[in-house]
């Protein structure tokens, strides 16, 4: 069972949001059901919870406790209609993708 598959499924495709907040607070509702209540057939009929007790016993619950976050403002256009055209972050557009330089960039390695 695809965990995407399921929430379009579930929740998007039977939802109908009235703006950011309703669709802020329906998903994460959504989320906490998700990974706190619904069962999964394909997972021994166990929730997220209770999979992540029995093979991570040392993590926090807390760890699921997800909040949707919209990426627009990230991404540079509005992710909820069709792109006018690929607009890279500011940190993709300035970065010198080459091994050297994310060497020096993320790990303090000289280009």
């Amino acid at each position: 069972e695809s965990v995407h598959a399921t929430i379009e499924n579930e929740f998007f495709d039977l939802e109908n949001f009235s703006g950011r907040a309703h669709f802020i607070a329906a998903t994460g509702t959504y989320l906490h059901f998700y990974n706190f209540v619904r069962k999964n057939r394909s997972r021994a009929k166990k929730t997220p919870v209770e999979l992540l007790r029995e093979k991570a016993p040392n993590l926090h619950p807390h760890i699921l406790l997800l909040h949707p976050c919209l990426l627009d403002s990230h991404m540079g256009q509005l992710l909820s209609r069709p792109p006018e055209k690929c607009i890279a972050p500011a940190f993709w557009r300035d970065t010198q993708f080459s091994r050297q330089s994310l060497g020096s960039r993320f790990f303090g390695q000289k280009a």
